[in-house]
Order: structure tokens, then sequence, then C-alpha cells
């Protein structure tokens, strides 16, 4: 048996993290790992989902759940002083999910039961008691949901994080929202922009370019970070660089499009489509193997510690 192991972090030319960080790390590495699987495991047991947005994105969920960024309370689900999560492009709705549920809100059963009678529905509706923040269903609507939060909670310090998708951005009613945030100088508003390049139909550039996102958003003032490495780590970091922010922030998130499984990967038939078969096995064992390989490393920097 191979074990791939990366010896980056005790490397003479590799001095960029601590080694506690190193272990922070290998921590939210073998998190965002474990979701990945825990997604395609939902989507394929309700053989719906899609999966290229959710793979893609499991990184940002490991960060806001895991990573110490979010405010948020397990035993006080309702709890005044939380940060909120809105999710407006909810076609995520299995990794959403997925993620509720490793953070404590949701059950087993809750997954067992996705996308079918009784259960949590293909597009999330809200419910604070289980982590939902808002009700999702066409584009676009969550970046209003969003802003008028942050405008309600301006002067608590609490967040307001909004997950948008790149094809998003390619509806009118985003823009006119983004002019509010601006307007009223919401500070607390932190902006997630998926951009990985696929929706629905085909690829953005050949449905409907969405240019360069982050000239458009400095053009309307936001503070704008362009993130290219979008893993759950650096997602921390950036957002720990904004705590006292002077203007609305977005990060555009360089996400790969079916994340960790190798024929799914920046491929638009897999934005909504759920594999079967040999396909599906295949999908399993590359995202077993590969929280295998996260959960050995960070087993072996713990005993190092």
């Amino acid at each position: 048996m191979t074990v791939l192991l990366d010896w980056s972090p005790f490397t003479k030319t590799q001095r960029d993290f601590s080694f506690s960080e190193e272990i922070e790390k290998a921590r939210l590495n073998d998190l965002a790992a474990q979701m990945r699987l825990n997604v395609m495991r939902t989507m394929i047991r309700a053989d719906y989902g899609h999966p290229a947005s959710c793979l893609g994105l499991c990184d940002l969920f490991t960060a806001l759940y895991f990573g110490g960024v979010m405010k948020y309370s397990i035993s006080r689900p309702a709890w005044d002083k939380r940060d909120r999560l809105v999710v407006s492009c909810g076609h995520i709705s299995a990794l959403l999910y997925t993620a509720l549920s490793m953070a404590g809100y949701l059950s087993g059963k809750d997954l067992d039961n996705y996308a079918r009678a009784g259960g949590p529905g293909g597009h999330p509706q809200r419910c604070v008691e289980k982590g939902i923040e808002n009700s999702s269903g066409s584009l676009g609507q969550g970046v209003g949901i969003a802003i008028g939060m942050a405008l309600a909670l301006q002067k608590t310090g609490q967040k307001v994080f909004l997950i948008s998708s790149d094809g998003e951005q390619q509806e009118g009613q985003v823009w006119e929202a983004y002019h509010a945030a601006i307007k009223y100088n919401l500070t607390n508003l932190i902006v997630f922009v998926d951009e990985n390049g696929i929706q629905n139909s085909g690829t953005t550039f050949d449905v409907m370019p969405s240019g360069n996102l982050k000239k458009k958003f400095n053009a309307f003032d936001f503070n704008v970070i362009s993130l290219e490495n979008a893993c759950a780590f650096n997602i921390v970091r950036t957002l720990k660089t904004l705590q006292s922010p002077s203007k609305p922030s977005v990060i555009v998130l360089k996400t790969t499009a079916g994340k960790g499984v190798s024929f799914m990967e920046n491929n638009p038939f897999w934005h909504d489509g759920v594999p079967r078969g040999k396909l599906k096995e295949q999908a399993l064992k590359e995202l077993n193997e590969q929280k295998r390989q996260t959960g050995l490393w960070l087993n072996f920097l713990n005993k190092m510690e």
C-alpha cells in the first residue's frame, strides 16, 4: 500500500506556516475531505443533487462551520447574537444539509431522506431551528435577502455571509442589490462568489460570460479579494483579515467544479448529474482515498507535535 505524505512542512524551503498552523490546515483539509465524501453519499442515496458546486464548495463550508470564523450555537439555533449564512444558490442544498449535519444541526436520518417526501427539499426552506436562514429558489433572490439582513444587523457587529454562484451574477437583480450594500456601507456583509466557470447549460463563458468579476466589484466600490487557492485554511486566513473592513467585502473563490472526482472536475455535465453504476463506485473510491490520505497526514502531524 502506497501512502503519499506531504513533507513540505519539514523542508528547508517551506516556511509559510508555523507547525501549529500546519496542524490546523491538516485538520481543515481532513474535514473538507470528509464533507466531500459525505455529500457525495447523500446525493447518490437520493439520486439527486448538483455535484459540481457541492464538491467545489466543501472547503468554504468547512471554513465557515469549523474554522472559528462564523458565530453560531447548536444548542441555541435562534441565538440572537449569531452570524447569518445566506445560501443564494440553493441548488447546493445537499452540501448545506451535509455541513449542518456535521456541525450538529441535522441528524443522519435527515440526510437519508434528502430530496424525498417529508425530508429536506432540493431547495432549502428557512428553518432557523435547523440552521437554515433563508429559503431559496430562483437564483439571485438570496443576494437581496442577505443585504436586508446585513442592514438590520449593521449596528450589532454580527456578520452576514452570502454564498452566490458565478452564473448567478448574470441576474440583473443581484447588481441592483449590490448598490444598496454600497449605499448603506454594509461592512458586516461578506459575499462569496463561487467562480467555477460552469452552470446548468454549459460553461459561463459560452452561456453568458461573467467577465472580470474582480474588476466589476471593484467598480462598485466593494473591498474585493480574489482567492485562487480556495482551500479551507486559506479561506479562514482571509476572513481573519476582514475583522474591521471599511466597506462591504466580496471574496471571489476560484473553485474546482466537482473537486475530488477525476471525471467530474471542470465538466459541465456534472452540474446536476449524479453518477451511477461504475461511475458511482469510482467517485466514492476516489473520495474515500482522499479522506484516508488526509486522515493519515493529520494523525502523523498530531503525533509529531
